[in-house]
């Protein structure tokens, strides 16, 4: 009986969310393929407080355009010679997004949000000579009057030689009397920002910055006064002071890699331990030469007794005796018995060599001769007539 409810509660839930679905969305204003516009989409394009009128045409005029654009996107699928490389690139993109997302929310949650000041200094005084200028920095002042202002002499007089008792005076005479000033004596600034504020045009700012220190420009309207106390040129080694904000960066970028990497290998060393990564069984560098055939030893080559047939010492019934003739040197010699011992070793190792030398020839020099015999034999044979027709012909 339970059996029989599911199919028609199942079927009831169905429609009721397709019916909250279309409730929130409105009816079908336009469906090409399986992309559907809903009304209130429509709707939601409109202003308020437009006329019918209006809004009709605006309405019609964007079905046209979605439903265009949805029959060209579809027919540029479908003849597309890239759908894959496109696909891919889709895919990827997404998955950029997503990971995007979930790594800076991540962030949000892990990173700190300050680094103190003695961290900041800390990591500059292990690194600071990595951190180098880019820009000309000064300390001083500029302000700017209008040309022909009451008491400029008196002003250009206090910041020839500016200290700490004419500082309020100066800065007085700057809110009272200027159009626009910066004092920065204690601070460095960038050169180039403040050259941007003047009618200043310099084709080296580093040679001319150590050959001015007070000038005084004008243009049609205004009079513009720059004072130098110091500086300092690209290049040099940064002072900790505007070091400050780019040891911050990296230290805040170095935080993010750190964080992000120990996500990862926490995420794939879980993977591998609940199963979600498949990892074929692999074997390290020393158990794979292990585990390699060892190489077969070379074995001694097969030393067998020299045939003393082939060297000749032993005759055959095919050879012929051979003679051997005397030595003639062998009468010069002493006895025996009256040599040395080394030279008797010597003189039988000659007579050896000798010998087998004479073994070994003797069996080519009768073959020679047997073919030398062969040849005589056949010109024997050779018929009288043939010389005789030879003769004639040259006769």
């Amino acid at each position: 009986m339970k059996k029989i409810w599911i199919i028609p509660i199942a079927l009831f839930l169905l429609s009721g969310c397709q019916w909250f679905e279309r409730h929130r969305r409105g009816e079908i204003a336009a469906q090409v393929g399986e992309k559907i516009l809903y009304e209130n989409e429509v709707k939601a394009l409109v202003p308020i407080g437009t006329s019918s009128e209006d809004s009709i045409r605006i309405v019609n005029r964007y079905i046209q355009q979605w439903a265009t654009q949805q029959l060209l996107y579809q027919r540029a699928v479908e003849y597309s010679e890239q759908k894959e490389e496109f696909e891919a690139m889709v895919n990827d993109y997404r998955r950029q997004l997503y990971v995007h997302e979930y790594e800076q929310n991540l962030l949000q949650r892990q990173q700190s949000d300050t680094i103190s000041e003695d961290s900041l200094k800390s990591y500059y005084d292990a690194h600071h000579e990595l951190f180098r200028l880019r820009d000309n920095y000064i300390k001083g002042m500029f302000i700017i009057v209008p040309k022909r202002s009451r008491d400029l002499d008196k002003l250009i007089n206090m910041l020839r030689e500016p200290n700490d008792d004419k500082l309020p005076d100066i800065e007085a005479y700057a809110i009272e009397k200027s159009l626009g000033y910066s004092i920065f004596f204690d601070r460095w600034q960038s050169f180039s920002e403040i050259k941007h504020r003047l009618p200043l045009k310099t084709s080296d700012d580093s040679s001319w910055l150590k050959q001015n220190t007070f000038i005084t420009l004008e243009d049609t309207t205004q009079t513009y006064l720059l004072r130098i106390t110091d500086r300092i040129y690209s290049g040099d080694e940064m002072p900790f002071e505007i070091a400050k904000t780019v040891v911050k960066d990296v230290m805040e970028n170095g935080q993010r890699i750190s964080i992000l990497k120990s996500l990862e290998q926490d995420m794939y060393k879980n993977g591998v331990k609940h199963g979600d990564i498949y990892l074929k069984e692999t074997r390290t560098i020393e158990e794979q030469i292990a585990a390699l055939p060892k190489p077969i030893e070379p074995t001694k080559p097969v030393t067998s007794e020299v045939n003393p047939i082939q060297q000749g010492t032993i005759m055959t019934n095919t050879q012929q005796p051979t003679i051997t003739k005397p030595n003639p040197s062998a009468t010069t010699q002493q006895p025996e018995a009256q040599q040395p011992e080394a030279q008797q070793s010597e003189t039988q190792q000659e007579e050896t060599q000798q010998e087998e030398q004479k073994a070994t020839e003797e069996p080519e020099e009768q073959q020679t001769k047997q073919e030398t015999k062969a040849q005589e034999e056949e010109e024997d044979e050779t018929p009288q007539t043939q010389a005789t027709f030879d003769f004639n012909i040259f006769d």
